[in-house]
């Protein structure tokens, strides 16, 4: 599955939407001014005092009011205020129940093993089985699940049910959500300005009012019909992404089918004990009907925004009487039928329910690790027949790291990334060196720009990781995303500063240091992605050129090698002669890295493929190698796989 031409989908799709958003404004903005001009004629000839310019205003404040709610619809990137508003309450990372922690987990496992950074984690209270993704850019998503999910799904299902959402934020549908979203958003003002005008109750305003109203209406039935046809190919889609993530259909197939028997449909819960209404005892029954009455609007709020949202959905979240052209979800048989068109994954699923204690006791046996210090990653060119041994192989090495992140971090370590301050220390304690006096000084860093608490605990995260592969380093930083955002802005401010400080110590950034600078940048302060014309080709020249010097160790003519190796296999990504060494210096670089985020989804496959293939050519990869390829994923809001492709079987990285 090519997620770039996805994304690229995903965009044409947003444009169509917009032409057709646009259309459908003009549309709503020319009945509103037929209707108007027939019914002032009308109004006047009993009598009512109306201005023959009404349909000329009554027009151009529609389209004000629809432009108006669309603009402001369009440029809502807040995921978790979205998800606020469902009544979802933020999962907090210290959390010690069960369903809670395998829920944090798994969407930290999915979220390093997609090589996006993990998202924000929401839970809302409803025993169906759901979730959705929100939010503008994968810096901002969310993922929120109901509770019923958390508590009935196996760890597999849940990991399918993860890889759906993320697939979505992958494949660009999470952007185009929002902006179905705000479509949406525009065309219910004209409805609610008619029910405005329809409430005052004068002869002009109830015909004014009732033009707008069912105006609106059908101008929000034909966006919904839109809405929904787009949604429902784009959970095929998300189907089979899930899959590819996972290389479990088992997973999604169960999940899908405990959702067929529990059910998705989302009920606000109201507090439905008896409320008095005698007088005798009017403090006890006052309070009560106050509380009553706010969350009776606070299950109002969620019906709305479960409406207004249905698309965002893992399966339907409310029934519809127009499950045809308004169903924003394939039916779950039908996607049953597109996961398991043999009835093979049936078979299974019914033989494992017969095993079902079994299985678990299986899942919780810890598993052999395979991750070995001293050692590059070998990359072998399979042969056809070798293809399977390859594949294996690189599976083995992706659970290996999932396997090590569960069971060789320290729970100390562990705990210290669930705290905005832990967080920050273990980052602290990343970027230390092992040269004592270099050490020495950047704890000197850390007491002058905090004291002496954040210095000593920096050094002891080092210890703590000191044995750890060297492979986890990339994830242990992805980890402690979620707790540094929580940090205020001064306090990022701060971090980000000491990093520079503590990095720059020795006088020199290697390829780790600059990568890490580089994600906590994108994360904790995103810029503006949009590339000056004409400066994409530099930037793609500086990384490629960085990245053919980091494999070749410094060194010019194996550098040259690498770099038009790479050319040579992305024909279409024409660039100029590789830069010399001191034009890759760590500031240019990181600015170039960052400014790639804006590449459209076909040049970043070209690029990428340009990338991979340069850092593969000697058919060694290092770690500090494969570390750029997937922060220059993550920038490009791409999925990367943890292993390089070809990685040979016994081969495990350093």
């Amino acid at each position: 599955m090519n997620f770039f031409e996805q994304q690229a989908q995903a965009r044409q799709r947003t444009v169509w939407l917009v032409c057709g958003f646009v259309l459908g404004l003009l549309l709503v903005v020319f009945c509103i001014y037929v209707l108007t001009s027939w019914a002032v004629p009308v109004l006047l000839f009993f009598g009512h005092e109306v201005s023959v310019q009404a349909p000329q205003w009554c027009a151009a404040g529609a389209a004000l009011l629809i432009g108006l709610g669309a603009a402001l619809g369009w440029r809502i990137v807040d995921g978790a205020a979205l998800a606020r508003n469902m009544g979802a309450s933020a999962l907090p990372l210290t959390s010690a129940d069960p369903d809670e922690r395998r829920c944090l987990q798994v969407v930290q496992e999915m979220a390093i093993a997609a090589g996006c950074p993990v998202p924000g984690i929401y839970v809302f209270e409803d025993a169906a089985i759901n979730a959705f993704a929100a939010g503008g850019t994968p810096q901002t998503a969310v993922i929120a699940l109901s509770r019923g999910a958390l508590s009935t799904l196996a760890r597999d299902e849940l990991q399918a049910v993860v890889a759906h959402e993320f697939s979505h934020i992958f494949n660009g549908d999470m952007r185009l959500n929002m902006r179905m979203l705000g479509a949406l958003t525009g065309l219910m003002l004209i409805g609610v300005a008619g029910q405005v005008m329809w409430q005052r109750r004068s002869a002009q305003n109830l015909a004014l009012g009732a033009v707008l109203m069912v105006v609106g209406a059908l101008g929000l039935i034909v966006a919904q019909v839109i809405k929904a046809a787009v949604a429902r190919q784009r959970e095929y889609l998300a189907d089979a992404s899930a899959i590819q993530f996972t290389r479990n259909p088992a997973g999604l197939y169960g999940a899908l089918r405990k959702v067929r028997k529990r059910g998705s449909l989302l009920l606000p819960l109201v507090d439905e004990s008896p409320v008095r209404t005698d007088s005798s005892n009017m403090p006890d029954w006052v309070p009560n009907m106050a509380v009553v009455q706010m969350q009776a609007a606070q299950a109002q709020k969620q019906v709305f925004c479960t409406k207004l949202m249905s698309h965002f959905f893992f399966a339907p979240a409310f029934d519809s009487a127009f499950d045809g052209w308004l169903a924003t979800h394939p039916s779950l048989q039908d996607r049953l039928q597109a996961i398991d068109a043999n009835g093979l994954l049936e078979f299974e699923h019914l033989q494992r329910s017969k095993s079902e204690p079994a299985r678990k006791a299986a899942l919780q046996a810890n598993a052999p690790l395979h991750i070995a210090d001293g050692a590059p990653m070998a990359i072998a060119q399979p042969e056809p027949e070798a293809s399977g041994s390859v594949e294996s192989a690189v599976e083995e090495f992706e659970s290996d790291i999932i396997v090590a992140l569960r069971q060789r971090i320290p729970d100390d370590l562990r705990r210290r990334l669930e705290l905005p301050a832990g967080a920050a220390a273990v980052v602290h304690g990343l970027l230390l060196s092992a040269r004592p006096f270099i050490r020495k000084a950047q704890r000197d860093i850390l007491m002058e720009h905090s004291n002496g608490l954040v210095a000593d605990a920096a050094v002891r995260a080092q210890g703590q990781m000191v044995d750890l592969p060297q492979v986890l380093r990339l994830p242990i930083l992805g980890l402690a995303m979620p707790a540094l955002r929580a940090l205020v802005p001064l306090e990022q401010e701060a971090f980000l500063k000491t990093v520079n400080l503590l990095v720059l110590a020795d006088g020199k950034v290697n390829a780790f240091e600059l990568m890490a600078q580089v994600l906590l940048q994108r994360n904790l302060r995103p810029q503006s992605t949009v590339l000056a014309p004409g400066t994409a080709g530099q930037h793609m020249r500086v990384a490629l050129s960085y990245i053919a010097y980091c494999g070749a160790r410094g060194h010019a003519a194996p550098a040259q090698q690498s770099y038009h190796y790479a050319l040579r296999q992305v024909p279409g990504l024409r660039l100029r002669e590789m830069l010399p060494l001191q034009d890759c210096e760590p500031q240019a670089v990181r600015r170039s890295v960052l400014a790639l985020a804006g590449l459209r989804p076909l040049e970043k496959q070209n690029f990428l493929a340009a990338v991979q293939a340069c850092a593969m050519h000697d058919a060694v990869v290092h770690v500090s190698e494969w570390e750029i390829v997937r922060i220059l994923c993550q920038c490009l809001e791409v999925h990367c796989p943890l292993a390089p492709p070809g990685l040979q079987v016994g081969a495990f990285i350093s």
